[in-house]
C-alpha cells in the first residue's frame, strides 16, 4: 500500500470522534461531558472517553437539555468542515 492510498478507518476513540464531528468545540469538553454521563454508547453500561466507536454505533447525546440519538455513519479522526461533519452521523431521534 502506498502513502497516497488511504484505508478507511474502522474505529476510533469516542472523544476524538465527537470533536471531529463538531459536537463539541474541544476534545477536552467532549471528554468532560462523557465522564459526566451526558454521552452514552447504546448497549454499554459504562461509557469512557477511550471507548472505541465503530460505524453503525449509536450514541445518546444530551446537549442543552435535549437528548438526541445519533447513528455513526463514518469514522473521522481529524476535525472537518461543518458540511462534511454532517455526513459523519445520522440523527435517529
Amino acid at each position: 500500500m502506498t502513502l497516497s492510498e488511504k484505508s478507511p478507518l474502522s474505529q476510533c476513540r469516542l472523544d476524538l470522534w465527537l470533536w471531529a464531528a463538531r459536537f463539541y468545540k474541544t476534545r477536552n469538553i467532549a471528554t468532560s461531558n462523557i465522564k459526566k454521563g451526558l454521552v452514552q454508547l447504546v448497549g454499554k453500561n459504562i461509557t469512557k472517553p477511550s471507548s472505541m466507536l465503530n460505524v453503525g454505533s449509536q450514541l445518546v447525546i444530551e446537549q442543552d437539555f435535549v437528548s438526541r440519538t445519533i447513528s455513526v455513519e463514518e469514522i473521522a479522526i481529524k476535525r472537518v468542515s461543518f458540511e462534511k461533519a454532517k455526513k459523519l452521523y445520522k440523527i435517529i431521534s
